[in-house]
């Protein structure tokens, strides 16, 4: 009797299987709530996430551009200055190509830096939506630039470090190699550059699936910024399989959703090249001006449609983050 009871207990303590199906529900429901979240929520406020999107893209735009004319203005400025102040001497070039390398470092920590602070609003945006918080974009950008620069630095070294075995074929090469390159030399410069692109293209692909949940840890956690990475590269690990299969859904729906940008592109091209070449005709000069206005529009129409597409991407990554986190 006690044998009979002992094993009834052995039975009801054990796993029962209608719990293995489980695991197979968890493992979709991991990939598909997320979309059926944002569905049910972009449904009811489209035009407020969509506009939202637009006024941080058109922020990040303008940024950029003000930002671009300050380096020319610089570069050039300090141009003038270096060869009126240096002109006797033999070393003025070598000044000059090095202040210009300091000032394009400067720039591109500025540029990067703004860029990554706004662009991080669109994540703040969507977590206030979908835990009902309060957003205000400048309170938000305010609070998160600190971090956002130390991200910043931590991403553009660890970029640094991938490409520092291109930096080191392309020295080499360049040192092994005849010049004009003709021959062996002009094959072998062929296939490194080749190689480089290659490298760079996989390693980079990589490293952006790596630290995709990265930024969530020091938004919205309160992480610092390693933590944070070091957090994003432990929930990638523990859901590998489910990321990547999100990751291809979520890039189809991107790239659907980017789909009238590449014909607003190919309009504008011809409607650039006929006009081009109707300015030309016209007023000798004006050519110059026809791509700097084509190259405003276009900006706009890439914001435009990015925006559209971040309507689906960020929400949906964020609440992948979410579920596949446990918050």
């Amino acid at each position: 009797m006690a044998e009979k009871k002992s094993a009834a207990k052995s039975r009801a303590a054990a796993p029962a299987k209608p719990n293995e199906p489980k695991n197979e529900d968890e493992f979709g429901d991991a990939i598909t709530s997320p979309f059926g979240q944002w569905w049910g929520y972009i449904k009811a406020n489209f035009a407020k996430f969509y506009l939202k999107m637009l006024a941080i893209n058109l922020i990040d735009l303008v940024v950029k551009i003000l930002i671009m004319v300050l380096l020319l203005a610089v570069v050039m400025g300090g141009g003038i200055a270096i060869g009126s102040a240096s002109s006797e001497l033999a070393s003025a070039g070598l000044t000059g190509m090095a202040i210009i390398a300091v000032v394009y470092l400067i720039y591109l920590l500025i540029s990067n830096w703004l860029h990554y602070a706004i662009k991080f609003l669109a994540i703040l945006f969507a977590d206030s939506e979908f835990s009902k918080k309060p957003f205000s974009m400048w309170g938000s950008f305010t609070a998160i630039a600190g971090r956002a620069f130390r991200f910043t630095i931590v991403d553009g070294l660890i970029r640094i470090a991938l490409l520092l075995p291109v930096i080191l074929v392309a020295v080499l090469v360049f040192l092994n190699i005849s010049w004009p390159p003709q021959g062996a030399s002009a094959i072998l410069l062929m296939a490194a550059y080749f190689v480089a692109i290659l490298y760079i293209f996989v390693v980079f692909s990589m490293y952006t699936i790596v630290v995709q949940f990265w930024s969530y840890g020091f938004l919205i956690e309160g992480l610092g910024v390693v933590d944070s990475l070091k957090k994003g590269v432990s929930i990638l690990r523990k859901k590998i399989l489910e990321t990547l299969i999100f990751d291809i859904a979520g890039a189809m729906l991107y790239l659907m959703a980017m789909i009238p940008l590449v014909v607003v592109y190919f309009v504008l091209y011809f409607v650039m090249m006929l006009a081009m070449i109707s300015a030309a005709a016209l007023m000798p000069g004006m050519g110059i001006v026809m791509v700097i206005l084509w190259v405003l529009v276009l900006g706009i129409a890439v914001v435009i449609f990015t925006s559209l597409a971040e309507c689906a991407w960020v929400p949906t990554h964020y609440l992948f983050w979410k579920k596949i986190s446990g918050k």
